[in-house]
C-alpha cells in the first residue's frame, strides 16, 4: 500500500508544472483519470482518478483483481505547488 502512494505522490509532482514553468495565473490542476502501471514481477495496469478543488485532492486508485473487477482505494491529499501528499482513507466498519 505504501508503494501505491507513492506511486500517487509521484504522478501528482510530475503532473504539476515546476515553479519557473507556470504561467502567472494559473494553477496547477490534477483533476481527470490517470493511466499508470505499478510494476512489481510484471507491471499491472492500474488507473488513477483525481478530482482537485483548490490544494485539496481527492480521488482513487482502481486495482484489478484476479476476479475481472476492480478494488477501489479511496485517497485524499494535498497539491501545492509541484509537491503533493497523499493518504489512503480509511474504510469506515
Amino acid at each position: 500500500m505504501k508503494n501505491m502512494i507513492a506511486a500517487f505522490a509521484a504522478v501528482l509532482a510530475l503532473a504539476a508544472p515546476a515553479p519557473a514553468q507556470e504561467k502567472k495565473g494559473t494553477e496547477p490542476n490534477v483533476t481527470g483519470t490517470w493511466n499508470m502501471g505499478l510494476q512489481g514481477g510484471h507491471v499491472v495496469p492500474v488507473a488513477l482518478t483525481l478530482e482537485q478543488k483548490g490544494t485539496t485532492v481527492t480521488g482513487a486508485i482502481l486495482l484489478p483483481t484476479q476476479r475481472g473487477d476492480r478494488l477501489e482505494v479511496p485517497l485524499k491529499g494535498e497539491l501545492v505547488g509541484s509537491r503533493a501528499h497523499a493518504e489512503r482513507l480509511k474504510e469506515r466498519k
